[in-house]
């Protein structure tokens, strides 16, 4: 296991056998994850707790409440996404990688 901090979150890196691995991330009230990729990445992200808005390729953000714990959406390698967190924010990424584990806040491309 690793802690990784970045964008003011702190997560959580599990290494799973093979590809993949389970990031676990809180961010804090009004934290911006600016649109970026991963380009060695798949990720299914799963909201976990707070309010946040998530942002995939050029559609409108998607509020995230208490309502919607459990939820989740695909991001393929090269899409861009991005999130605010209108609370605080807690999620899970699930991540198949095509290169060397480290972690996602790291692969930005």
């Amino acid at each position: 296991m690793k802690i990784h901090r970045k964008f003011g979150c702190t997560g959580l890196a599990i290494a799973l056998p093979g590809p993949w691995q389970l990031e676990v991330w809180f961010c804090p009230p009004g934290t911006v994850i600016p649109m970026h990729v991963h380009d060695r990445i798949q990720s299914f992200l799963v909201f976990l707790g707070g309010r946040m808005i998530w942002w995939k390729d050029n559609l409108a953000g998607r509020q995230f409440t208490w309502r919607d714990i459990g939820r989740g959406f695909l991001v393929k390698p090269n899409r861009r996404h991005g999130a605010l967190t209108v609370t605080w924010g807690l999620f899970a990424n699930l991540e198949r990688w095509s290169g060397p584990k480290t972690s996602a806040s790291i692969d930005i491309a």
